[in-house]
């Protein structure tokens, strides 16, 4: 039985006050019956049970589905009403479809059983008029039906009396083997890790004894290492006192070049910068230089001339950074075109 075949046989088995009821709460939930929506609890049941099967409006729920939330929610208002509480057992879950499915299996049978009596109970009693024999028929089926559905809703408070006695025993004896268990999991581990506490403190022992042997070894070796750093240090010392000394009598050199990279030869003390300006005219006039070194192709032609003015005697020019490098590294003599030599004049003279 799917929910939308549950839904009709409940509200069939609904007493026509309650079916209005119903009707009149799902259409404030937005269920609609055709014909009928300015008072949709005058609807007849066959007219509301035929339009419980509509589909559902875009992002809402099925109109079958706004009647059973409804009997459901009565179920509060009308605790005594087998179909208020069966709709509220359904809406627990999957869990209970099958025991609500069951009792209104039930209920219908018990119902059919009290009409067929009923017709049979008509038959035997002297002829009356036809009013009298329906409001009696109705009055009597209605006081059977109510009995009936007291005993079923009290039988199912039982039942779910002992499902709770019952879930919470089996919960217990859950409770209890998972404690057991995890118990016997604690004490596996404790064995498992005091096996390897007692493997670890062997190679531990073991692993002492050979860094005992291994730290005599190193004081020694760091003994003798000691030694030999004092004896280099003693030498670095002096070395570093004699290239303080040399570099406070090196000359001091300013080169102008384009390039990036820092020139260095043993022996001058070299400054590089890159452009020529007015902060860089004041370094190579007042700067203190012994002589400027400029590479006269990185730059233009009324540069070089401004520069060679500005320096005078102590500008030594090189067309190219090869070319200083090289003369400077032949000790300041470079090769003349027709594959002669010519002297610059000694570096600091």
């Amino acid at each position: 039985m799917n929910e939308l075949e549950l839904t009709r046989a409940l509200y069939l088995q609904l007493a026509e006050e309650d079916q209005r009821l119903v009707v009149k709460g799902a259409a404030e939930k937005g269920f609609v019956v055709d014909g009928f929506s300015k008072n949709v609890s005058k609807a007849p049941p066959r007219a509301v049970y035929a339009c419980m099967a509509k589909r559902a409006r875009r992002g809402g729920k099925y109109p079958y589905q706004l009647v059973l939330d409804t009997m459901a929610e009565r179920r509060k208002i009308n605790e005594e009403n087998i179909i208020y509480h069966l709709a509220g057992e359904w809406m627990k879950g999957e869990y209970t479809h099958a025991g609500v499915e069951e009792y209104l299996r039930k209920l219908t049978h018990d119902k059919k059983e009290l009409d067929s009596a009923a017709t049979e109970k008509k038959e035997e009693k002297e002829p009356q008029s036809q009013e009298q024999n329906r409001e009696q028929e109705e009055k009597s089926e209605s006081v059977a039906l109510t009995k009936k559905m007291e005993q079923i809703a009290q039988e199912l408070l039982i039942i779910k009396e002992k499902n709770k006695k019952y879930k919470g025993i089996i919960q217990e004896y859950k409770i209890e083997i998972d404690n057991l268990q995890n118990n016997i999991l604690k004490q596996e581990k404790a064995k498992d890790r005091f096996f390897r506490q007692i493997g670890e403190l062997k190679n531990q022992i073991q692993q002492i004894q050979v860094e005992k042997n291994e730290e005599i070894g190193r004081r020694e070796t760091i003994e003798r290492q000691n030694v030999a750093l004092k004896e280099q240090i003693e030498i670095l010392m002096k070395q570093l006192k004699e290239l303080e000394l040399y570099r406070k009598h090196a000359p001091k050199l300013l080169c102008i070049a384009k390039t990036k990279n820092k020139i260095d030869f043993p022996g001058y003390d070299i400054k590089m910068i890159h452009e020529w300006d007015e902060i860089a005219k004041e370094e190579a006039v007042n700067g203190g230089y012994s002589e400027v070194w400029l590479v006269q192709k990185q730059f233009p032609y009324h540069l070089v001339s401004e520069i060679s003015e500005c320096i005078g005697k102590r500008l030594r020019q090189f067309l190219t950074m090869e070319d200083l490098i090289n003369t400077v590294s032949q000790g300041g003599k470079k090769d003349d075109a027709d594959g002669g030599q010519t002297d610059h004049r000694s570096i600091g003279s």
